[in-house]
């Protein structure tokens, strides 16, 4: 990333942070050593983008305060580095902001070798080995928006049900698999692979997801 896009990445990051943890502009301010007159301000010019530059010690504070590296703050890298204290009440969430747009829910049976502990009569713990069919509940979101309503079908007659914000995620997950699979069999290194990561991160639009309406001529 240039500079400008390191700035701009940020003050969109500190806006998310500072929201995200219940801060206000001026609260914020404060944690970041500034007096009371001048807390709110400063962090409202710091969110806009390039209009102040972040300070070193303001950086040290912020990923010190939000347990987030500067990378991550700057954009250089893509996740916040907490991906181990993620709950699974937080994805289950996450899931329901997915829910009411183009994402569907399918049934899938994968074949797995199950370890697990028995016990016998006597009371002996032991290991079992077990081939197994599981079935799971995969998400998968369709290159083809269905309509849900009178309105929907409308459109669909007019413009047809093709879902290009689908298609881009769709092929940011090719993507990411690709290089996954490279870096896991040790033919990418971590460096290459967090910049092909951000590059291709860098081409998803960060636009609103679909709506059907807003595809009408």
């Amino acid at each position: 990333m240039h500079i400008e896009e390191n700035l701009k990445y940020f003050s969109g990051t500190l806006k998310e942070l500072r929201t995200k943890n219940q801060l206000t502009q001026k609260e914020l301010g404060m944690l970041l050593g500034q007096t009371e007159e001048s807390a709110q301000p400063y962090v409202a010019k710091l969110e806009k983008g390039a209009a102040l530059k972040p300070k070193l010690e303001d950086l040290l504070t912020l990923s010190e305060h939000f347990n987030v590296s500067v990378d991550y703050l700057l954009g250089r890298q893509t996740t916040t580095g907490e991906t181990a204290s993620i709950s699974p009440r937080s994805i289950c969430e996450f899931i329901l902001k997915l829910a009411n747009k183009n994402v569907f829910f399918h049934t899938i049976t994968v074949n797995e070798k199950c370890l697990y502990q028995t016990r016998d009569i006597l009371g002996d713990e032991g290991i079992v080995e077990d081939d197994r069919e599981n079935k799971y509940i995969a998400i998968y979101f369709s290159n083809w928006w269905e309509p849900k309503n009178r309105e929907d079908i409308d459109i669909f007659n007019q413009v047809g049900n093709d879902c290009s914000e689908s298609k881009v995620i769709n092929h940011f997950l090719c993507r990411l698999t690709q290089i996954a699979k490279m870096k896991l069999n040790g033919d990418l290194d971590e460096e290459m692979y967090n910049i092909l990561l951000d590059n291709y991160l860098m081409k998803v639009s960060d636009t609103p997801y679909y709506d059907a309406k807003s595809h009408q001529p």
